[in-house]
């Protein structure tokens, strides 16, 4: 009669194990599939707002505030990015800055922005934006590039370079592309208009201008080269027809970066929108700035500063529940195991006993 019962415990605990391991491999397969092979997924906008404002509520005081800002201010190169995001800080949390401090900020403020320095970056980068070179000057070409006029004169230098046989810039191109067939964009990937086609201006000027990471151009490039039928474009003679070249999904990771570049300037401003692309290291991460502008708005840089980029960034994702389905299979796998050698475990730890 032992032996039976023994038998049946067994057996329950093979078909036990063998369920966990199927387990297991049905949730593996399902995050290299639907996942894209990553454990962590994007939180939920409510989530991401109660845990980013729970972490940055008690982690800033006055003391340490007013302390980075007069660390900012020593710098050799002046962050007025940071500077004036970490002032919206002190602003919001009604924190009363010194009035030495104040005085200080005004005057190195004024003795770093030459009033006529910043006229002639702001008429080179009004007529090429690759002669943008500072933040001020950026800010000037987007007035350009942010028409249909910037556009077009993107898709004529491509015209051009394409008869004298010089090599074509397919990013510029394709941000062309999407700023000229914006809505029809919107509606295929799915996304929404105003993000896409003023992040497509702004992407344009910050990659013209160098203010894109490497990892993310090379991205962008990738995507551009496989996603648009440049065969097809010589024959295009309308905005519906320039849609129409391009495929989607492939497109997705320039439509994606787009969107996102769009939404943090939307709720931040055009220096910090550049001061942040120019700091993400893939679009993943750009997509995770976008979800922190969300809550946190213009005082992302300074917190980015105080805090840390990779602590709050780590707030807007969480383990998929794959991954939990995964963490159950193996713990039911182990006490599978157990229950099919505990006989066996049992003895060993008699025998261990005895000797000793």
């Amino acid at each position: 009669m032992r032996k039976k019962i023994h038998n049946i415990v067994k057996t329950i605990c093979i078909g036990f194990f063998l369920f966990s391991s199927a387990l297991v491999a049905i949730n593996l397969h399902q995050i290299v599939v639907s996942n894209g092979g990553q454990y962590l997924v994007a939180n939920s906008k409510s989530e991401i707002k109660k845990r980013l404002n729970k972490f940055t509520l008690s982690k800033v005081t006055e003391s340490k505030l007013e302390q980075k800002i007069s660390s900012e201010l020593s710098a050799k190169n002046r962050n007025w990015v940071i500077i004036q995001s970490l002032q919206n800080i002190a602003l919001n949390k009604k924190y009363d800055i010194t009035d030495e401090l104040s005085e200080k900020i005004k005057v190195l403020y004024n003795k770093d922005h030459s009033l006529k320095k910043n006229l002639i970056s702001c008429s080179q980068c009004a007529l090429n934006s690759q002669n943008c070179d500072s933040s001020i000057a950026l800010i000037c070409g987007i007035t350009i590039e942010m028409t249909s006029i910037g556009d077009i004169m993107s898709i004529s230098r491509a015209g051009v370079d394409y008869v004298k046989g010089d090599p074509i810039d397919k990013i510029d191109v394709a941000l062309s592309i999407i700023g000229i067939s914006a809505n029809g964009l919107a509606l295929t990937s799915g996304g929404s208009l105003l993000p896409l086609k003023a992040g497509s201006s702004f992407l344009k000027i910050a990659y013209l201008s160098g203010n894109v990471s490497k990892e993310i151009t090379r991205t962008l490039r990738l995507s551009v080269s496989n996603g648009i039928e440049w065969s097809k474009l010589p024959k295009v003679r309308s905005r519906d027809d320039l849609a129409s070249v391009i495929n989607v999904d492939t497109f997705k990771p320039v439509l994606d970066t787009s969107s996102s570049i769009g939404s943090i300037v939307s709720k931040t401003n055009s220096k910090q929108g550049m001061y942040l692309l120019k700091g993400s290291r893939s679009i993943d991460e750009l997509k995770q700035v976008a979800s922190v502008t969300d809550v946190l708005k213009d005082q992302t840089p300074g917190y980015f500063a105080l805090l840390g980029k990779s602590r709050l960034l780590k707030i807007t994702l969480k383990l998929s529940d794959e991954v939990y389905k995964i963490i159950n299979g193996i713990i039911g796998m182990i006490f599978s195991l157990l229950g099919m050698f505990y006989s066996l475990i049992i003895n060993i730890f008699r025998k261990y006993i005895y000797n000793n």
